[in-house]
């Protein structure tokens, strides 16, 4: 028994302790390679390990190891009682036995089942597609359902009127107290940003006429309180000073070759989908651009509004006065505009046509996996600038620190009826950070395998998998963060009889050019052009 014990700590101690010098060679030696192999992968750290692991080639070789050191490991605990020394095994000596070599297939398990996870989570990500260009659009409404998670199901814009897009019909009555988030001690994290007035935190249960966006009454207004409408200030003549136009520095679909697009910089477009349960079809109603300088580790947030049009289009020509961007997917699937690449390929290129900065890859993910994968995680820490009183979702988020959960974070990037689709998408781009900030710490390792599996059916990209650890480092390390909105004053609302009632948005693209030069330099296409000088982000909504 001792034997098999010392077997269980390292293969070939259990035979040196019996005298067995041969044996104990070689049961030890090709421990002791893999252990060493093993220590080699985990140099870097359990992080970098744990990426590597979507390399589906890496996850297989990772699998064909487990396997064979557990099959050694338990080889060479039972050697000394079927070889060495054969016996008949009593029923205590079995008992221990037993348990040491569950216990050593139970450890080899979970490195295998971690490494299958990932590699079924890789070849899952690469052929995900959420988006179902096929069904036809449909009106936009809120629905809330039983758990009073409500769910938009259209493509309206930033607090449109009644008149337009959104339906009359009020919204829910609240239950007796609003969903409310949690609030972090002030003293766990740094002192909050500036916030807005807020109810005193003594009280439980928000009332309903506290708060700077909550109505009087416990049953919201159908006429949302804010409603965009265009000024002297920001709403320009449409026809931009700028005009981009398609150029060969942009490059219609990310290279398969030369790494992620260059050697200095790292885009991606974040797409959003609105794909859940009752939905008829998808649309891309999240567009955030994520470029990441690989050298300064500097990132640059830009998010689109959903409700854009009359753009242009980077192979030529323009989107119609009232057709959306947050449709463009679905309407390339349907074989409309000419595009010369695939529905999200095109979405993406697009989206850095306009921005002003080459794209290398796309990643979608659907909303249900977003919350899901919140709970998983276990919530995210956001510092919150100003306070979220949604009447008509029955959601309040004080301002400061506060600790969402999966359902409160969705409501928290999706609410828009007491605030409008620019604040959400700014919204959305804080909660995008929390997550990244828990995500890439080694307290998320033991979720691994649960976290590979949820990614399986929520995540779909282009972006090579193999190469995901290249970026660890960068994503521990990230110096800085800038974020901007296209709203106003880098867009305006035209009159909506021009677009037959449709409520939509268009983009100064004058101004985008600034902005794009200002997070981008030189690599911005519009670096270099008349009129235009770097400025930062202006958002005023």
């Amino acid at each position: 028994m001792v034997a098999a014990t010392l077997s269980f700590v390292f293969p070939g101690a259990g035979q040196l302790y019996l005298g067995r010098r041969v044996s104990a060679v070689v049961f030890f030696v090709p421990a002791l390679v893999a252990v060493l192999w093993a220590a080699l992968q985990l140099s870097q750290g359990l992080v970098y390990f744990a990426v590597s692991l979507l390399d589906d080639t890496y996850a297989l070789t990772v699998m064909v190891v487990a396997v064979a050191f557990t099959a050694w490991r338990v080889t060479s605990i039972a050697h000394p009682f079927l070889v060495v020394r054969p016996r008949r095994i009593g029923l205590r000596t079995g008992a221990v036995l037993a348990l040491l070599l569950i216990a050593t297939v139970g450890m080899g398990d979970v490195v295998f089942s971690n490494a299958f996870d990932a590699y079924s989570a890789s070849r899952q990500i690469a052929s995900n597609d959420f988006t179902d260009a096929t069904q036809p659009e449909t009106p936009d409404l809120w629905t809330p359902d039983p758990d009073w998670t409500f769910v938009l199901t259209g493509s309206g814009g930033p607090s449109s009127s009644p008149t337009e897009e959104i339906s009359p019909t009020p919204g829910p009555t609240c239950p007796p107290s609003y969903m409310q988030a949690q609030r972090i001690p002030s003293n766990a994290f740094a002192a909050p940003a500036a916030a807005s007035p807020e109810p005193s935190p003594s009280t439980p249960v928000p009332s309903p006429t506290v708060g700077p966006t909550e109505s009087s009454s416990p049953l919201p207004s159908p006429t949302p309180e804010i409603t965009p409408s265009p000024t002297p200030e920001i709403t320009p003549s449409p026809t931009p000073e700028i005009t981009p136009s398609p150029t060969p520095e942009i490059t219609p679909s990310p290279s398969p070759t030369g790494g992620p697009g260059s050697p200095t910089r790292l885009t991606v477009v974040l797409v959003g989908v609105d794909f859940m349960a009752g939905r008829s079809h998808a649309l891309t109603d999240s567009l955030m651009l994520v470029s990441v300088d690989l050298q300064t580790r500097a990132v640059a947030m830009v998010s689109v509004p959903r409700d854009t049009s009359a753009f242009p289009f980077y192979w030529g020509g323009q989107a119609p006065d009232n057709f959306k961007i947050n449709a463009l997917a679905n309407a390339i699937a349907a074989g409309r505009f000419g595009s010369p690449d695939p529905p999200l390929v095109t979405l993406a290129n697009e989206i850095g046509f306009l921005v002003g900065v080459k794209i290398d890859y796309y990643a979608e993910i659907d909303m249900d996996g977003f919350k899901q994968m919140i709970d998983l995680i276990g919530g995210v820490d956001i510092n919150n600038p100003s306070v979220l009183n949604d009447p008509f979702t029955c959601t309040y988020v004080p301002a400061g620190l506060v600790h969402l959960d999966g359902s409160m974070a969705l409501r928290y990037v999706r609410s828009r009826e007491s605030t409008n689709d620019y604040s959400r998408a700014s919204r959305q781009q804080i909660v995008l950070m929390a997550l990244e900030k828990k995500m890439a710490t080694p307290a998320m390792l033991p979720k691994l395998g649960s976290l590979l599996a949820l990614a399986g059916k929520s995540i779909a990209t282009n972006f090579p998998l193999k190469t995901a650890k290249d970026y660890v480092y960068t994503a521990e390390h990230i110096s800085s963060i800038a974020h901007c909105v296209l709203g106003p004053p880098y867009n305006f609302h035209p009159d909506s009889k021009l677009t037959n009632g449709t409520w939509t948005s268009r983009l100064k693209l004058d101004q985008v050019a600034n902005l794009s030069v200002q997070f981008f330099g030189t690599e911005s296409r519009y670096y270099g052009q008349p009129g235009v000088v770097p400025a930062p982000c202006q958002n005023r909504f």
